[in-house]
C-alpha cells in the first residue's frame, strides 16, 4: 500500500509496485456520486462483478472498472485486465 485517502465521501487506497505501475482503489460512501471514465478512443465492455453490471475500460495500459453493490467502487490501474477483474471479485 503506497498511501489512503479519506474524504467525507470516499475512502481511496493507491498501491505501487517496484516499477512504478499503479494500482487504485476507490469506495464511494454515497451511490449518488458520479464516477466518470475516460471512454474516448477506450475499449470498453459491460462485466458482471458480484452479479452486478460492471464498466470495464481500457485505454493506453490503463484498465478501469466500475461497479455498484450497495456502494459504488472504482478500481483503476496500470495491469493486465483478468488481474483487475480478479481484485474486483475479491471486493466484498
Amino acid at each position: 500500500m503506497d498511501k489512503t485517502e479519506k474524504r467525507d465521501h470516499l475512502e481511496a487506497i493507491h498501491y505501487a509496485n517496484d516499477q512504478g505501475q499503479t494500482i487504485r482503489f476507490t469506495r464511494y460512501s454515497n451511490s449518488n456520486t458520479d464516477v466518470r471514465i475516460d471512454t474516448e478512443g477506450a475499449a470498453v465492455q459491460n462485466i458482471m462483478i458480484h452479479d452486478k453490471e460492471a464498466i470495464l475500460a481500457e485505454k493506453q495500459g490503463l484498465v478501469s472498472i466500475v461497479w455498484e453493490d450497495d456502494t459504488l467502487f472504482s478500481l483503476i490501474g496500470e495491469t493486465e485486465r483478468a488481474e483487475l477483474i480478479k481484485m474486483a471479485e475479491s471486493i466484498k
